[in-house]
């Protein structure tokens, strides 16, 4: 009753991790297996999607690890069960997705970002607005967030290089 739970979750955390071998970045490719295992441990189910070879985003690897960490970080602490990463390649650049189920609070998701504002209680809310922050310095990237009643969705679009009108 004890061991079989246990062996396959950790069968579905060995395929789950398996799928970065597709990520050539040695820092996100780390980040992401130390956040995936800390999720797995908190019993939160985890999908990774990378589907091809990834071996260069635009962005310098310091900031890139630095939003994707918050991004997970408030994931994992926000997730009721389930969290999914997707790192998906664009004929002209490379999306991040990161979703997690949600437990819907009473407040206005929208003000997400801003100093101070969080949904996790007082004393909070400097995660986003940090990810704001570094994001505003390059013209290459956009941001996207979504929350629906038991979703909440993270999409960076980190393109090759500026969008036509802005070069």
């Amino acid at each position: 009753k004890q061991i079989l739970p246990v062996s396959v979750r950790f069968v579905q955390s060995e395929d789950t991790i398996a799928r970065l071998h597709y990520l050539d970045l040695l820092e996100l490719k780390s980040l992401i297996s130390v956040k995936l295992n800390y999720a797995l441990e908190l019993n939160i189910e985890v999908i990774l999607e990378i589907a091809e070879k990834i071996d260069k985003i635009n962005m310098k690897s310091l900031d890139l690890v630095r939003v994707v960490g918050i991004l997970l970080d408030n994931a994992i602490e926000a997730a009721k069960d389930t969290l999914v990463i997707g790192i998906i390649k664009l004929w002209d650049g490379v999306i991040v997705i990161i979703k997690n189920t949600y437990v819907k609070q009473n407040m206005d998701y929208s003000r997400l970002g801003s100093i101070g504002i969080s949904s996790k209680g007082e004393r909070r809310g400097i995660g986003l607005y940090n990810v704001k922050l570094i994001l505003s310095q390059y013209q290459n990237v956009m941001m996207n967030t979504e929350y629906a009643e038991q979703q909440f969705i993270q999409e960076i679009i980190i393109y090759d290089k500026l969008p036509e009108s802005e070069e």
